[in-house]
């Protein structure tokens, strides 16, 4: 039995929201590098004052010193860097999703191996489309990420690229080892997943990438 699956428009909606997150994170880099120098300044110059003008604050012993700086810093920690990790784990959050979707995809599982195929855009702005086949015999392995909602297939595939109206191959090529991602923003994932798992005879990965890690066993899909 064939089965094909198109993207549910609202997921594919979700999934460019966090493609705009993941923009977001990336132009906010210059500033938690900035943050990070700036929380390390104000560990060490504080720390350098107190050591070499020690005469000035009555500081009779070496205990005495590292006592007093050992204070300051842990102070300085607190309201110094707290902030500043919060603020970088707001922004990481921003980031922890896919870069992109794949235009007017389509997935097809046939008895024997599946084809996948969708439209993108290079890094000189040409649309291409690109299609990838791969026999379920050739699968090792399937990992389930939870969290990027994506499922990542460890296998045998051939990738066939076509000009931009999809009628004319313009490269080909067979991948011994690697492996394909598929983002499921699919109208129905669950039957895509437990399809796939049972024509390749590779039961499925949960992994949680917030848990780190962490892989679970393989086991009856969860949605």
């Amino acid at each position: 039995m064939i089965k094909e699956y198109t993207p549910d428009p609202r997921k594919v909606e979700e999934f460019e929201a966090r493609r705009k997150k993941r923009e977001q994170f990336q132009e906010k880099k210059p500033i938690r590098r900035i943050l990070y120098v700036i929380g390390i300044l104000a560990l060490i110059l504080p720390a350098m004052y107190f050591y070499y003008n020690r005469d000035e604050f009555n500081v009779r012993s070496i205990e005495e010193l590292f006592v007093n700086i050992f204070a300051m810093e842990l102070l300085i920690f607190f309201v110094v860097w707290t902030p500043i990790i919060i603020y970088c784990k707001m922004s990481y959050g921003l980031g922890g999703f896919p870069p992109y979707y794949r235009n007017g995809e389509t997935l097809v599982l046939y008895e024997d191996r599946l084809k996948n195929g969708f439209s993108y855009v290079d890094d000189n702005g040409k649309e291409w489309y690109m299609v990838y086949e791969i026999k379920y015999t050739d699968i090792k392995d399937i990992l389930h990420d939870i969290v990027f909602e994506n499922l990542k297939v460890y296998c045998k595939a051939d990738e066939a690229i076509y000009d931009r109206g999809g009628t004319t191959l313009c490269s080909k090529k067979t991948m011994e080892k690697g492996n394909i991602i598929f983002y499921l923003y699919f109208n129905d994932n669950k039957d895509f997943l437990e399809t796939l798992s049972s024509r390749s005879g590779v039961q499925i990965r949960r992994y949680n990438r917030n848990k780190r890690g962490r892989r679970s066993r393989p086991g009856k899909l969860r949605f």
